[in-house]
């Protein structure tokens, strides 16, 4: 996970604009997104970085410590709610950094 994880942060930081100029009806080839990602490529980084990613590594490691706590193993929310929801609001906000990164690209002249 941890070797896959640099590899998707390029990708959704160079071609991730490419879904939200489609809930938009932009401009969603992928010239278009590259040019966007490449304008905004260190800020989406970043963003991703700081939010849905340390999001994802707190979340996991509460995750992991709240599972092996002895009066919490087995529990059902610990086990498989917490970590579902916690996996739901990290790609809320990917979805939301990269639907800023298209906003602001498509703001700049």
């Amino acid at each position: 996970m941890l070797l896959a994880s640099p590899v998707l942060l390029l990708l959704l930081s160079l071609f991730g604009t490419a879904l939200p100029a489609v809930a938009v009806g932009g401009d969603s080839s992928w010239g278009a997104a590259l040019k966007r990602g490449r304008s905004r490529f260190l800020a989406t980084v970043l963003r991703l970085i700081f939010g849905p990613g340390l999001v994802f590594v707190v979340g996991l490691g509460a995750s992991i410590a709240l599972a092996m706590s002895p009066a919490l193993s087995g529990n059902l929310v610990v086990g498989s709610f917490l970590p579902y929801l916690l996996g739901l609001f990290s790609t809320h906000l990917t979805a939301a950094v990269l639907s800023l990164a298209y906003r602001e690209a498509e703001a700049a002249p």
